[in-house]
């Protein structure tokens, strides 16, 4: 009886670490990417080649690319959004020169009733029309017509009465202190030109900027495809060296450990190699997206001239300093936005000037009911002037 229950607790205690011993040995060869016994798929294989997943360079130069980042650069594509808003604020400021029409027609009726008989009873239709101008002066003409039809009810005989009334004026007012000028008058209009010119500027230095960005990318890959060509040819010196190494240790000229160390140089120089050939693609993106180009598998390298052409520049510190300061499209705006200011500060203290508008007046014509004979008085509204000091 002792036996038996030994082995069953020998089994027990065996049991545990055979299992663990199954799962660490699935999970080396798994590692190893011998079993696939979970089901996994193993991931794909990634080729050391370049050109493989980048695609070939396309061949371009600066000329094309400034063309494309000139069609494509979205700065430049809202720079000529904010124009066309400017000029069309232009635009709007010229309705000041319009005649302003303006009609209202009302209608009332009303009635009163006592125990349900109607005692008084009314109706009221009126039509009013304006027409009016500013001029450039400041000042306001103002053409004034209307009339009122109306019908009301005799509480006595309950005998309809017939009323019209009638009014017509013409009036001019002229402001002498606030309000007063060409200057204030052509306000609007020189705020939206000076605003369209801002916008103006504006897109010259978006265009300036996405040249700067464009010429600074291409030069950059410029760098980088030289520094490529410099660590080939140190390479091709270091395969040369080897080869030189080699014969010399043949010849019993040069020992053999010499030759570790120059191929140590020699991987050295392809990991140059490599890392170069990264910056390339690397340039080759950030040109692509400063000129708006398709960032996609397969079109991803770009290839450009690298050679190097000397220019001379004429002229000293000074005068290339003040040739920046007279082109430069921020100073621009600072002026712009300096005289934009000015004008406000004009419209300002004009407005603290005292008012000089005199009440209009108004001609009214009249006519009875129609019970009686007609008749119309006629009145002209008389022109006046007044100042207040």
């Amino acid at each position: 009886m002792r036996p038996a229950l030994a082995l069953v607790l020998a089994a027990l205690l065996v049991a545990p670490s055979s299992a663990h011993a199954d799962l660490l040995s699935r999970a080396l060869r798994t590692a190893d990417g011998d079993g696939t016994s979970s089901g996994g798929t193993a991931p794909p294989a990634q080729s050391d080649d370049l050109t493989a997943w980048a695609g070939a360079p396309q061949t371009t130069t600066l000329p094309d690319l400034l063309l494309a980042a000139v069609r494509q650069a979205p700065s430049l594509a809202s720079a000529r959004i904010d124009i066309a808003i400017a000029e069309a604020q232009i635009e709007q400021t010229y309705a000041r020169d319009d005649w302003q029409i303006r009609a209202e027609l009302q209608a009332r009726s009303s009635q009163s009733y006592v125990s349900g008989l109607t005692i008084d009873r009314s109706t009221t239709v009126g039509l009013t029309t304006d027409v009016g101008r500013m001029f450039s002066t400041g000042g306001t003409l103002t053409l004034h017509g209307g009339s009122q039809f109306s019908r009301t009810s005799n509480p006595i005989t309950m005998e309809p009465g017939n009323n019209w009334a009638d009014e017509l004026s013409v009036s001019f007012s002229q402001p002498l202190l606030r309000g007063r000028g060409r200057a204030l008058y052509d306000a609007n209009e020189r705020r939206a030109t000076l605003s369209r010119d801002a916008a103006v500027l504006a897109r010259r230095l978006a265009a300036i900027q996405a040249v700067q960005n464009v010429v600074s990318a291409y030069w950059d890959l410029v760098l980088a495809e030289r520094q490529v060509a410099i660590t080939l040819q140190s390479l091709d010196l270091a395969k040369e060296r080897l080869r030189i190494t080699t014969l010399g240790n043949e010849g019993g000229k040069i020992p053999r450990s010499e030759i570790p160390a120059v191929q140590q140089v020699i991987a050295t120089r392809e990991e140059d190699v490599l890392s170069g050939e990264l910056a390339v693609l690397d340039r080759s993106i950030a040109l692509r997206r400063a000129t708006g180009l398709p960032i996609a598998a397969g079109a991803l390298g770009l290839r450009v001239p690298t050679d190097l052409e000397e220019l001379e520049i004429n002229g000293d510190l000074a005068g290339l300093t003040d040739r920046a300061f007279a082109a430069s499209p921020e100073l621009a705006q600072l002026a712009k936005s300096d005289a934009v200011t000015t004008i406000d500060i004009e419209v300002t203290e004009n407005g603290l000037l005292p008012s000089s508008m005199p009440p209009s007046r108004s001609a009214r014509a009249g006519r009875t009911p129609s019970s009686g004979p007609p008749s119309r008085t006629w009145s002209r509204s008389s022109r006046s002037r007044s100042a207040a000091r």
